[in-house]
């Protein structure tokens, strides 16, 4: 399968987060099982080999501050 990458969109991308060190981000499917966590984000996560879907995140921030929310998958 040919992959196409036209820099757009390619990364799940937290704006400003390089404001904040060693932030902690956690990736769970819709079952609820992990399938991504970092202790220090890097705005590097594309999605590995999961497929498409909406997948849950956990950003806490070292300060205490956390933050919920989804990202959408889409593979061609």
């Amino acid at each position: 399968m040919l992959e196409i990458v036209d820099g757009f969109n390619d990364f799940f991308v937290i704006q400003y987060l390089n404001a904040y060190p060693e932030s902690q981000l956690v990736i769970f499917n819709r079952w609820g099982n992990l399938i991504y966590s970092s202790n220090d984000y890097l705005n590097d996560w594309d999605g590995g080999a999961h497929p498409s879907g909406v997948y849950f995140y956990v950003l806490k921030l070292k300060k205490g501050d956390e933050f919920k929310g989804t990202v959408t998958l889409i593979r061609d």
